[in-house]
């Protein structure tokens, strides 16, 4: 059985000696009974055997009850801890409902530390406030709570206090974090995971029981200079930054930019850095007396080598037709997969570099995007003909009437929403200035690459101009 302690704790009495002594006196009375010692004997071994199994269950009973006690003592500690923080977390997000006295001067804690200001949700004031700047007319939805009354006295009780709640939750929840895997970065134990911030070096140190996981800068900082009247404040981005949406600067008296449109239009470039040249296949020409950067091909036979690839995706390219004249064939595209060029998916404009020639001036959209039916995407624009014009491919045209001529442009854009791509040269007879002659359908999501593909042995290119995208 289990007898109570003074401490609350509880024990196994002493069994053994109690049926030790019922044991005694049931053999002295057999002895007097004139039964057999021999027998007494055994059922003397009977009941030790049952007394020490008794012991044994009481005390797992005994281990098992102190085990559910503390058990029940760290619940009721991580209960308590939780209740604390949510009622922390209540104090914080809900303002107190007695009436708070305003003051000019920020309070000052017992340790020394400021305190933020009262502040009260009716409209009364214990005694009139200081004098104040005149205010411009509050917003029409200006409900909150300020010092200063900003938003004037008149707003309903109800809807100020809502108003007020509501701005001052959003503004607290301005930073969400998320974890790609929370039990790798800081710990599979929950109950050991704790942040901690300190104002002084604006960081947050994220710990898994008594060890630094990580130790992180708050996203914003304002920085205030010593002539705070007269400097205004900066804002300090600290951590690398990816802007879902538009970046615009607005600085007064100048027209607004959108940061993101324009490093777009910037350009075209150039640019042998932005390029990769096959290793063996291509390099950049020496004493190139047409003065632009020339890419030449190796000496191998004739066939289509992918020469030179842009090294981030772009969303225009230009090709120059150089003074250097030969049987080589051109591709210039646009593909979403750098290093090579498929017709299947890939933008291209098909430049023959011959002397005065009129047959090879091609273009080719994906039919798969554009949804044609069509098996061939290739439009020739010169003289030459597709066998399978208006039938299996589009049909043919004759935009490309004059004789090519040294420094011909032939460009490829992507349209700003990325939803088309049009085909422009100032040898099509579309009009002035390389007016589109071509416009396809580009698939959503999807980025391109340049790609120079050259065909002769020898053959020498410009090195094409570009927009990164």
């Amino acid at each position: 059985m289990i007898l109570p302690i003074a401490n609350g704790k509880t024990m196994a009495a002493p069994l053994s000696a109690l049926l030790r002594a019922v044991i005694l006196a049931a053999c002295v009375a057999g002895a007097i009974a004139g039964a057999p010692s021999e027998e007494w004997a055994e059922r003397l071994r009977l009941l030790e055997t049952r007394v020490e199994q008794s012991e044994q269950r009481e005390a797992e009973q005994l281990r098992r009850f102190e085990t559910g006690v503390e058990q029940s003592k760290q619940r009721e500690a991580a209960l308590n801890k939780r209740v604390a923080f949510l009622e922390g977390e209540v104090q914080r997000l809900r303002p107190a409902t007695a009436p708070k006295v305003r003051t000019d001067k920020a309070a000052v804690g017992s340790m020394g530390e400021p305190e933020a200001v009262g502040r009260r949700l009716d409209h009364e004031q214990p005694s009139p406030p200081p004098p104040s700047p005149p205010l411009a007319s509050p917003p029409p939805t200006c409900c909150r709570w300020t010092a200063d009354d900003t938003c004037g006295t008149v707003v309903p009780p109800e809807r100020f206090e809502v108003c007020t709640h509501m701005h001052e939750y959003l503004e607290t929840k301005t930073t969400t974090h998320e974890f790609a895997d929370l039990d790798t970065c800081l710990g599979p134990d929950a109950s050991k995971w704790s942040a901690k911030f300190d104002g002084a070096s604006s960081d947050v140190t994220l710990s898994y029981d008594a060890a630094v996981m990580t130790t992180l800068k708050t996203p914003l900082k304002v920085s205030h200079a010593a002539d705070c009247s007269n400097v205004p404040p900066t804002l300090n981005v600290q951590m690398d930054t990816v802007l879902a949406h538009t970046l615009t600067l607005a600085e007064p008296g100048h027209v607004a930019i959108d940061v993101a449109a324009r490093l777009r239009e910037l350009g075209p470039y150039q640019d042998p850095n932005a390029w990769t040249l096959s290793s063996g296949q291509a390099w950049f020409l020496a004493n190139a007396f047409w003065g632009m950067p020339t890419i030449q091909r190796n000496a191998d036979a004739m066939d289509y080598y992918a020469t030179a690839h842009t090294n981030r995706p772009v969303s225009y390219m230009m090709g120059l037709r150089p003074p250097d004249h030969n049987m080589g064939h051109t591709h210039y595209c646009l593909t979403p997969t750098q290093g090579q060029c498929d017709w299947a998916d890939s933008f291209v404009f098909w430049v023959k570099n011959h002397g005065y020639d009129l047959m090879s001036i091609r273009t080719n959209c994906p039919p798969a995007y554009e949804g044609n039916g069509y098996s061939s995407g290739a439009i020739f624009h010169g003289s030459d003909v597709e066998a399978g014009a208006g039938t299996t491919a589009p049909p043919d045209d004759t935009l490309f009437s004059l004789y090519p001529a040294d420094n011909d442009f032939y460009i490829m854009e992507l349209s700003a929403d990325r939803t088309q791509v049009t085909f422009h040269s100032n040898r099509a007879d579309t009009g002035p200035n390389g007016a589109p002659f071509r416009t396809c359908t580009v698939p959503a999501g999807v980025q391109f690459y340049g790609q120079l593909m050259q065909y002769a042995p020898g053959q020498n290119n410009a090195l094409p101009w570009i927009k990164y995208a």
